[in-house]
């Protein structure tokens, strides 16, 4: 688990030179060597109701199967990624990885705002930080602060 807190935000024009904020501040600190080598894991996790019954908890876990295939596809499709893994956790969590980190967060943004639900949803990528530790940097909404529970 991880907390991020915003000081400040700023919009940059993006250059493909530039790497993530975190994965430019690892890799300027040594952390890990070839961290543009490794895949790109890309996490959506959409917020459940805490007011849930059991019976609607199915419908949940239903929801984040449909999602899952549905995301998997358009991805495939477009030979952008794929679903490497799902569980129920703080929410409905998913995981792809992806090759067009741009790319594959707008086809998923877009796949959201299709179902409605958008407005609730993380969106994070995954931040080696040693060859078998990482963290979560979340992407969207672009001015979340607070804890992000990957689990």
């Amino acid at each position: 688990m991880g907390y991020q807190r915003l000081n400040i935000l700023a919009e940059l024009r993006y250059e493909k030179k530039v790497l993530d904020s975190l994965s430019d501040a690892y890799q300027s600190q040594g952390f890990v060597s070839g961290i543009a080598n490794t895949p790109v894991i890309l996490f959506v996790q959409i917020a459940p109701d805490s007011a849930m019954s059991e019976l609607q908890y199915f419908g949940f876990l239903n929801l984040r199967q449909r999602m899952e295939d549905k995301i998997h596809t358009s991805l495939q499709v477009e030979n952008i990624g794929e679903w490497i893994g799902g569980d129920m956790g703080a929410g409905a969590n998913m995981l792809f990885s992806v090759n067009d980190w741009d790319a594959a967060q707008a086809k998923v943004l877009a796949i959201l705002t299709e179902e409605q639900l958008r407005d609730h949803v993380l969106i994070a990528k995954r931040i080696m930080i040693s060859e078998d530790d990482f963290w979560y940097e979340v992407t969207y909404p672009v001015t979340y602060q607070g804890v992000f529970n990957s689990m």
